[in-house]
């Protein structure tokens, strides 16, 4: 038939090739400029609007303690010989849980007599 397909000749294309390449000219160019990556004259007059970012209350409250812990070395040392001392909450929190684990397994265990003992009577 002598009819041979030239990508390059628009003419001889397939017609997948013609919808691609009509799909490609009506899409929208790329740019391969970072325009997301400097910000524009207007973002910058918004974010000096804006003023500098709010704290709240929690926020400040825990940077003033921040503060003070570390100007006050003496406290520091106190609070860590407190945090690890018998009256504190987590100490306390363990040990509960350690009596507990031990009531349970003893109780486990005197269950385990009364069903042996059931068993063999």
């Amino acid at each position: 038939d002598g009819s041979s397909v030239d990508p390059t000749n628009p003419t001889t294309s397939t017609p997948a090739t013609a919808i691609n390449q009509r799909a490609a000219a009506n899409a929208p160019a790329v740019s391969t400029t970072p325009a997301a990556a400097a910000p524009s004259g207007v973002d910058q007059v918004l974010a000096q609007i804006a003023g500098p970012a709010k704290v709240n209350t929690v926020q400040k409250t825990s940077n003033d303690w921040e503060s003070f812990k570390k100007t006050d070395a003496q406290l520091q040392e106190d609070l860590e010989k407190k945090a690890q001392g018998k009256d504190a909450y987590l100490v306390k929190q363990d040990f509960l849980t350690r009596v507990d684990n031990r009531r349970f397994e003893i109780e486990r265990g005197e269950r385990e007599r009364e069903r042996a003992k059931r068993a063999t009577t």
